[in-house]
């Protein structure tokens, strides 16, 4: 794979988990993606209001979500990805905000 092709595949799974996200009313805010970090990335996203960031760690698989907590980051979950796979990325992002809402709202 060319180095350019990390890029590209990148921004079909970011384009990928937009639109499913999207389908359960999370809106993609802002968005940071470094090839030069194992691929890191993360995004601000919001939910029912709230915003939260999604972090990817390339070099360790390591996906967290934080929430915002004034001008500082909270980590509220996080989870070891097999690999960079849209359906189980989204599936663990939406399972995490809607737990998060229900221990913070009951």
């Amino acid at each position: 794979m060319k180095a350019q092709d990390y890029t590209v595949a990148h921004f079909n799974l970011m384009a990928d988990l937009a639109i499913r996200l999207s389908s359960k009313s999370v809106q993609l805010l802002e968005h940071s993606y470094n090839h030069e970090a194992f691929g890191s990335w993360w995004f601000i996203c919001k939910s029912s209001g709230q915003q939260f960031r999604i972090v990817f760690d390339g070099k360790d698989y390591l996906l967290r979500i934080q929430i915002s907590a004034g001008k500082h980051w909270k980590d509220i979950a996080s989870h070891q990805a097999r690999e960079s796979d849209s359906v189980e990325m989204a599936t663990y992002i939406i399972e995490a905000l809607k737990k998060y809402r229900v221990e913070m709202h009951g």
